[in-house]
């Protein structure tokens, strides 16, 4: 009888640790693809905010722009970022993408500018 016990026990906590295991994704989570392209897009809104002043309505505006260009609100990016804060190692990895891909903008912004290159010279 004991032994029994023992296997239902053993059983219920292996399946247990892998369902903990399981990193399953929310329905609501957006693809990375999108996600690493709207965080790129936040930044550089960010960026111009911190440079052009600007009241909080026209803010709150140009978000609520950003997030219908990707087809996303507020609270699916909200809900999309903490679960992909979860992930460490994966988050620094697109963190990671996201700021080359914003280094690739800054250096075609750069090339785009040929008055500047002359000027150099």
């Amino acid at each position: 009888m004991s032994r029994t016990i023992l296997s239902v026990i053993f059983v219920f906590v292996v399946f247990w640790f892998a369902g903990c295991n399981q990193n399953s994704s929310p329905s609501a989570v957006i693809g990375e693809e999108k996600y690493i392209d709207l965080m790129v897009e936040l930044q550089l809104f960010r960026s111009y905010i911190r440079t052009v002043p600007s009241d909080s309505a026209t803010i709150d505006s140009l978000q609520t722009e950003i997030f219908n260009k990707y087809n996303v609100t507020r609270e699916e990016f909200r809900k999309s970022h903490q679960y992909y804060q979860q992930q460490y190692v994966q988050q620094k990895e697109r963190i990671d993408r996201a700021i080359e891909q914003l280094r690739m903008d800054q250096v075609q912004s750069d090339s785009t500018r040929p008055w500047e290159q002359n000027a150099n010279r």
